[in-house]
């Protein structure tokens, strides 16, 4: 996919998400029309924004969250930029970082300004974000899985084992009594990232995340060193995390 296709899906899913918090809830022909695209290129865009947390898909269509404890979905894409921005700043010159197939670790790669970076990822929407010339992308192989864009597997797996990474950065789908996704197959790669890494270990998890479990465990907390998040993460819950020895960064 080209960088202006790109673009125009990504344009495409925020007026979802827009609409989607005027109507509340939309079944997929109704959002068929109202964007004029096709039935499937809808319900893979749902797909993503459930991914990201920002909707709740259901059979047949999908409603907004409207959770009160965490970053209003209006505002959501802003809070995922100054965590991005704020995990940004943690990258040195000459540094190798594992980032994971989260949405929210992607947008950081905008932020390596003026700094010689290696980053090793199964994203595969790294090789399509526009970087600074000194930043160097390597993509982990493995298994490609659709729509996400993410590569996975034993051949994944392997390849990151081969790495000792000086700072990691991962997004999740849950953080609590452990850090946790939604999808079955991200979870050994994460632990693998984490394992692998000689320095700190980032969490990027915006308030939706905060205090929420999935279904499949990346690792335990242990191995966190950081988490950065917004500023309506639950403060009790976070106070939980640093209570483990974990740094907190809230992002304004």
């Amino acid at each position: 996919m080209t960088k202006q296709a790109l673009k125009i899906v990504h344009a495409r899913r925020n007026k979802i998400l827009e609409y989607l918090i005027e109507v509340k809830t939309a079944t997929v022909e109704q959002l068929s029309e109202q964007f004029k695209v096709s039935i499937p290129t809808i319900r893979r865009d749902l797909t993503v924004l459930d991914d990201e947390k920002q909707i709740t898909k259901f059979h047949g269509g999908a409603k907004i969250l409207d959770d009160a404890d965490y970053c209003p979905a209006k505002l959501h894409g802003r809070c995922k930029e100054r965590i991005a921005y704020e995990a940004a700043k943690h990258v040195n010159d000459g540094d190798t970082i594992f980032i994971n197939t989260s949405s929210t670790a992607l947008l950081m790669i905008k932020y390596i300004k003026n700094k010689h970076v290696t980053i090793i990822t199964n994203n595969v929407k790294a090789v399509y974000v526009k970087r600074d010339p000194f930043v160097n992308i390597i993509l982990t192989g493995g298994e490609l899985r659709i729509p996400k864009e993410t590569l996975v597997g034993d051949f994944a797996t392997h390849n990151i084992n081969q790495v000792k990474a000086d700072k990691c950065f991962l997004g999740c789908s849950g953080i609590n009594d452990t850090l946790s996704t939604s999808v079955l197959q991200e979870a050994a790669i994460n632990y693998a990232m984490q394992v692998n890494t000689l320095g700190n270990v980032f969490v990027l998890a915006d308030s939706s995340k905060i205090g929420r479990t999935h279904s499949f465990v990346s690792s335990d907390l242990s191995l966190i060193t950081h988490l950065i998040t917004d500023s309506y993460s639950d403060k009790d819950t976070l106070n939980t995390f640093k209570n483990k020895g974990i740094k907190i960064i809230q992002a304004n």
